[in-house]
């Protein structure tokens, strides 16, 4: 019988074997953390300001505003800090630098539980305060949260602000300790002047956090640094509102439908935090965008307006519903439009319609964290993830068995299933191997399918195919499970941006199945119906077109004859075209997924491509 059982979310290893799912860090994109060539040789200048909304997972952003295109944070002697949009809880807005047990590759610094030391860095470049005395009133302010939706600091844990002093000192000027009555889902602000001897041409500032260093634990979270002159002890509001947060998916419980299953009654009204730093009340109209980024046409004819009425940032991040009173309901959408494609990415975009709006006269324009882009897949395959791996799940006891549950609203033929294995230090020297089930039932044990499959450590995000070695008829209710056959740690790429996915994975311990109630987030397996038509646009056609190797390093060839390619991005954009040769070579671009259109004559084929 399937039993619910409260699950530790974060279990600290030790010489026993558990059984249950185990979060366990991940590699991160080392490309990631490779910071650009453009130079910091004189010290920047005020203002400095990050919200951290236009930065990749490392804190890596160039001003993003005026002339100046100095780097904001140092890369040499910055470490560990990982930028993120779902580790945090309601953060001020759209990301937040979290500081953890773990270093900028996702590896433990040290594999000892009992090790605590100093963990993550993050430190300013230089910034020129040289002929500026305390009449300018320059201050230093940041919000901060701790655990978030990471585990707790403990007592002793810390998160240590330092400002760098005329006689090159590191002074301490703010400190915080791990604690009983600290709020997970709080973010407080801090403000600090700097004063006298900090006043220099090379001032730096710097935070550090203190914890365990064998794993994602004593979790900080900081955003919205801001440091400028003409401040005042009480200057701690700012007229921006920003969205802040993942924007839920349109299709829940789903992130991805197979075209040929999609049903109305999976579409819901997406929600996305909405966050006001104002004390004053603004009523902000906010635009809602759906758009089918293969032929680039809107689903929604005229964009819905959405008016949310916000009222300060001391009360809770607000939560934004699409189709609430007097406005269109997204179930009411009309979607037809779609039938006539094999494979759809659409695009969800919500911004606001805020006028212009700068940072105390300077040129930092607040609109940057106004916009957030989510895209969404109707091709051959079912998703609760999107596509992003913060941790992997998993167990490390022989026969231990994980399932997760899916549905099919017409009969389909399954045929391949996609898992996401990442990288988990140490690298096993071995090859491990799972037996993968497709289930029909848990409580009956009914196994449609059993197969044994390699585990291939996937590149960042990406997910390794396995070909079922007899295509399966579903037509209800089924299960993709896996079945350990060592003594060994296997996880599972497992997002969080996706909570309402928690109840649909299953654990078998000992010949009973749990529900996991604890662990919230998804496990990156997507069972696919594979047709042989690959991402085919408009009319189909005999013309069998491949491209190879696919995952590419960057060098890529493509069968058959055409005329020209086009690498697009998932909102539809032309980053590159060539006409037809020997091999392309798209290595410059960041890694990731992106979408080859193949054009010879009439015919039009477009095929995802993963640039590892």
């Amino acid at each position: 019988m399937i039993k619910a059982l409260a699950n530790i979310l974060l279990v600290i290893v030790c010489q026993f074997a558990f059984a249950q799912l185990e979060i366990k860090p991940i590699k991160r994109n080392q490309e990631a953390q490779l910071i650009t060539e453009v130079k910091d040789i004189s010290p920047g200048s005020l203002p400095f300001w990050d919200d951290f909304s236009v930065t990749r997972e490392a804190p890596d952003s160039l001003r993003v505003w005026g002339a100046d295109t100095t780097l904001q944070w140092d890369p040499q002697l910055s470490r560990g800090v990982f930028i993120n949009a779902t580790l945090a809880i309601n953060p001020p807005t759209y990301n937040a630098a979290t500081f953890d047990g773990l270093d900028s590759d996702g590896n433990v610094y040290v594999a000892d539980d009992a090790a605590k030391d100093l963990a993550d860095i993050l430190v300013s470049t230089s910034i020129d305060l040289s002929g500026k005395t305390e009449g300018d009133d320059i201050y230093f302010s940041f919000f901060w949260q701790a655990g978030g939706n990471v585990e707790m600091p403990d007592e002793g844990d810390s998160l240590v602000l330092q400002f760098l002093s005329t006689n090159a000192e590191w002074i301490t000027i703010w400190s915080e300790e791990g604690r009983e009555g600290l709020d997970e889902t709080v973010f407080t602000q801090e403000i600090f002047q700097v004063t006298a001897e900090y006043l220099h041409s090379a001032f730096r500032f710097q935070f550090l956090s203190y914890g365990d260093l064998d794993g994602p634990f004593d979790a900080w979270h900081i955003d919205w640094v801001y440091l400028n002159e003409g401040r005042g002890a009480d200057d701690t509001v700012y007229q921006d509102r920003a969205l802040t947060g993942s924007l839920t998916s349109p299709f829940r419980p789903f992130q991805a439908i197979p075209i040929n299953q999609f049903d109305t009654k999976y579409v819901v009204n997406q929600r996305v935090g909405s966050s006001n730093l104002d004390l004053l009340i603004h009523t902000n109209e906010i635009g809602y965008f759906l758009t089918n980024t293969i032929n680039d046409q809107s689903i929604i004819s005229d964009p819905l307006r959405l008016y949310e009425t916000l009222s300060g940032f001391e009360k809770d991040t607000l939560t934004l519903l699409i189709g609430t009173d007097n406005q269109t309901n997204l179930a009411d959408v009309d979607f037809s439009s779609l039938q006539a494609f094999d494979s759809v990415v659409l695009q969800t975009r919500l911004e606001y319609k805020s006028n212009d709006a700068t940072l105390d006269g300077t040129a930092v324009d607040l609109r940057v964290n106004d916009t957030i882009r989510q895209h969404y897949t109707l091709h051959n395959y079912f998703a609760y993830d999107d596509g992003t791996a913060e941790f992997a799940a998993g167990t490390n006891v022989k026969n231990a068995q994980v399932a997760v549950k899916f549905w099919v609203e017409e009969t389909d033929t399954l045929t391949h299933i996609d898992i996401n294995f990442p990288q988990i230090s140490p690298i096993p020297q071995t090859t491990l191997t799972v037996k993968l089930k497709i289930m029909g039932d848990l409580d009956q044990d009914i196994v449609l399918r059993s197969q044994q499959i390699d585990v291939v450590d996937t590149a960042r995000n990406a997910f390794k195919r396995y070909a079922l070695t007899r295509p399966i008829i579903v037509s209800d209710t089924f299960y993709v499970a896996y079945q350990q056959t060592l003594n060994d740690y296997i996880g599972i790429g497992f997002d969080r941006s996706n909570p309402d996915a928690s109840q649909y994975i299953f654990e078998n311990r000992e010949g009973d199945w749990f529900q996991n109630v604890t662990l919230k987030g998804a496990l990156m397996i997507r069972p696919v119906f594979e047709s042989g038509i690959e991402l085919t646009l408009g009319t189909k056609t005999e013309t069998a077109f491949s491209i190879y190797p696919n995952p590419t390093k960057g060098i890529f060839s493509v069968s058959e004859k055409y005329d020209q390619i086009q690498l697009l991005d998932l909102s539809g954009k032309v980053l590159f075209e060539e006409a037809q040769q020997a091999s392309h070579d798209i290595s410059n671009f960041e890694q990731g997924l992106y979408l080859l259109k193949i054009i010879n004559g009439d015919t039009r084929k477009i095929q995802k491509i993963i640039l590892e």
